[in-house]
């Protein structure tokens, strides 16, 4: 991992080297709204102007609470479950609420409920989760 030179010039920003140049990054921690310490960083900017900008840019996001893009980057499937339930189960018989969960407790959770949100794509659905679902119970079509 290449060394991190911090901006005396913008604070959040740093500088660091490899072998195509020099580029300019940002790491700005903050809270989400499920109070967990999280960090917006990106990296790959040309210049310290550039970076410091797309930082100014997260910031102002963060302070108008406009953070639904920041946080799904980092966001886990059972994170999002446990924000999702709430607000889904008034429409929610008993039993359909018990139904689910149960598949989440006993299915979901255990196969992709650590998997990134961002990262979740049909190919990545069928492998860690219908097929895995198939060979535990046997299932075929």
């Amino acid at each position: 991992m290449a060394k991190l030179n911090w901006s005396k010039k913008y604070k959040y920003v740093f500088s660091y080297s490899n072998k195509k140049g020099t580029f300019w990054g940002y790491r700005y921690p903050y809270y989400n709204s499920l109070k967990h310490r999280k960090e917006a960083s990106k990296r790959g900017f040309e210049s310290e102007r550039a970076a410091n900008k797309a930082l100014l840019k997260i910031q102002y996001d963060l302070e108008t609470q406009n953070t639904s893009f920041i946080e799904n980057k980092q966001l886990t499937i059972d994170e999002w479950i446990k924000v999702w339930i709430p607000y889904a189960q008034d429409n929610w018989s008993v039993s359909t609420k018990q139904n689910i969960e149960s598949a989440i407790k006993f299915h979901i959770s255990p196969l992709i409920g650590n998997q990134k949100l961002s990262s979740l794509n049909k190919i990545t659905y069928k492998r860690e989760f219908i097929d895995k679902l198939r060979q535990e119970n046997k299932y075929t079509e």
